[in-house]
């Protein structure tokens, strides 16, 4: 059943999109609803996502690199991966923050700090 609604989509984006544009207008103040309870139950997925999107209307660039790019960029900078790049001090552990995490250094809200000073 999925797979022959899945292929009906793709043969008839355009009728597909008409449906879809139909079942929104019906459905706005049902879809502002879920819409809001989704973003009061994810406060940090609407933020990360808001600040997407400020971005995208900015026309901000975006660097895709690995994890192994990074390694060697600091490397080849004389920067330790053991060490906070901001005050030197040993870091606790293995990344100092994790993404969209309220405690990334980057974030104004800091719980815990990303290094032992």
């Amino acid at each position: 059943m999925v797979a022959r609604v899945a292929d009906w989509r793709a043969k008839n984006p355009d009728k597909h999109a008409a449906h879809d544009a139909a079942y929104r207008t019906r459905h706005r103040e049902r879809i502002a609803a879920q819409n809001a309870d989704w973003a009061a139950q994810n406060p940090e997925k609407r933020a990360a996502s808001q600040a997407r999107r400020r971005a995208r209307k900015a026309r901000a660039t975006v660097e895709h690199f690995t994890d192994a790019d990074l390694r060697n960029y600091w490397a080849a900078n004389g920067i330790a991966e053991d060490r906070c790049f901001y005050t030197g001090e040993p870091l606790d552990a293995w990344p100092p923050y994790r993404p969209h995490d309220a405690a990334c250094p980057w974030r104004r809200a800091q719980p815990r700090k990303p290094c032992a000073s």
